[in-house]
């Protein structure tokens, strides 16, 4: 099955909006929203600043569901870019997550390094 993708670019910079609004209904955790913030800052810059992005396109039926949040996103073509970018936002966030050095970017205050997201988003750049 040949994998298709989507590129975002400066347009999308409302769907990354819509994306970050959407997760962050679901997290509780102080920190994991501040990597959703701080991811979200980095990607809508990069891409107003002509920056663009492959994002896996979700092109079949797919249900994700957060019992506890009673959240659910259900795919529907006319949602098919938002569910894209919603799940390439949380495939950068679980890399981040998984880097070694992570806990190098903080801040004394507890913030990250807003630069260092735009470094390791640049990694994903097209």
């Amino acid at each position: 099955m040949t994998k298709k993708y989507i590129l975002l670019s400066r347009n999308d910079v409302e769907l990354i909006k819509e994306s970050t609004n959407e997760i962050m209904n679901l997290l509780t955790n102080t920190e994991t929203l501040m990597l959703l913030i701080n991811i979200s800052l980095a990607l809508q810059q990069k891409v107003k600043h002509g920056s663009m992005f492959q994002a896996q396109l979700i092109t079949s039926d797919i249900k994700i569901e957060v019992e506890n949040k009673g959240f659910t996103l259900e795919y529907v073509p006319e949602q098919q870019r938002l569910i894209s970018v919603f799940i390439f936002m949380l495939r950068l966030m679980s890399k981040w997550e998984k880097r070694p050095d992570t806990f190098a970017f903080r801040k004394p205050d507890g913030t990250h390094d807003l630069d260092k997201f735009s470094e390791f988003i640049s990694e994903f750049e097209v």
